[in-house]
C-alpha cells in the first residue's frame, strides 16, 4: 500500500468513509445529491489509488472503476429497477476488488504503523457498505424480501434514499452483531447473506485485528531488545 506520504492517505480515506456513511442522511436535500455524487467519486478514486501499487492492479481498478461510477452519475431519481440493480452490482464488485487487495496487503505487513490501522478500519467499513449494496440490490429483485419492514418505491427518489439508509443501517448492526432485531431478511438468500456477514464481521476482529495487534507486540518487543 501506498504510505502517507502520497497525495492520499488512508487517514484521509478513513475520514471520508465516515463522512460517506453519515453524509447519506442529510440527502434529502437536491442541492447535495451532485455533492454527495462528487464525495463518493473521491472515495472510490481515493481508494483505487491507495490500491494501486502496479500498472495490474491500476490497469484492473480501472476497468471495474468505469462502469461503477457510470451507473453511479447515471442513476436517475426515478431510475428503473435494472439500473438500480446495475449500480449495485458494479458498486458490490468495485468494492470487493479493492478490499481484496487491502486485505492482502494487511496479511502481508510486518511492521504496524499508523496507515495500517487506518486501512484495517476502512477494510471493516467498505464491508459494510458493500453489503448494504448487496442487500440493496436483493430488494430490487425481491421486494418484500425484509418481510415488507422496507418498501422500495423507485419513482420516489425520497424512499430510494431512505431505502438505502436503513440498508446502512441493517449492514452494520448485523456485522457489528448487535441484532436490534427491528429489520429482519425473510428470503432465504438473504438470510444466508446476513449470517455470514455477522460471521466475517466477527472473525475480522479476531484474525485480522488479532493478527496486526500480535505484529505490533513483537516489533516493539524486539525493538526494545535491540
Amino acid at each position: 500500500m501506498k504510505s502517507n506520504t502520497r497525495i492520499v492517505s488512508f487517514e484521509t480515506l478513513l475520514v471520508s468513509m465516515l463522512l460517506l456513511l453519515i453524509v447519506p442522511s442529510m440527502a434529502s436535500a437536491e442541492w447535495l445529491t451532485p455533492i454527495s455524487r462528487l464525495h463518493y467519486t473521491f472515495t472510490m478514486i481515493a481508494s483505487l489509488y491507495l490500491v494501486s501499487t502496479d500498472r495490474t492492479e491500476l490497469m484492473v481498478g480501472i476497468i471495474l472503476f468505469i462502469p461503477a461510477m457510470t451507473t453511479k452519475w447515471m442513476l436517475a431519481p426515478a431510475s428503473a429497477d435494472q439500473q438500480l440493480l446495475a449500480y449495485c452490482v458494479f458498486q458490490a464488485v468495485f468494492l470487493g476488488y479493492v478490499m481484496r487487495t487491502v486485505y492482502r496487503h494487511l496479511m502481508s505487513a510486518r511492521r504496524i504503523d499508523s496507515e495500517i490501522i487506518y486501512a484495517s478500519v476502512v477494510l471493516y467499513l467498505m464491508f459494510g457498505l458493500a453489503l448494504s449494496l448487496i442487500y440493496y440490490g436483493i430488494l430490487v429483485l425481491v421486494p418484500d424480501s425484509f418481510g415488507g419492514k422496507i418498501m422500495l418505491d423507485l419513482s420516489d427518489q425520497s424512499s430510494a434514499t431512505a431505502v438505502l439508509h436503513e440498508l446502512l443501517y441493517f449492514s452494520f448492526v448485523t456485522q457489528t452483531t448487535l441484532g436490534y432485531g427491528d429489520i429482519s431478511p425473510t428470503l432465504p438468500v438473504a438470510r444466508t447473506i446476513a449470517l455470514l456477514q455477522a460471521i466475517m464481521g466477527q472473525l475480522y476482529l479476531a484474525v485480522v485485528i488479532a493478527r496486526l495487534v500480535g505484529i505490533h507486540i513483537a516489533n516493539v518487543t524486539v525493538d526494545e531488545k535491540t
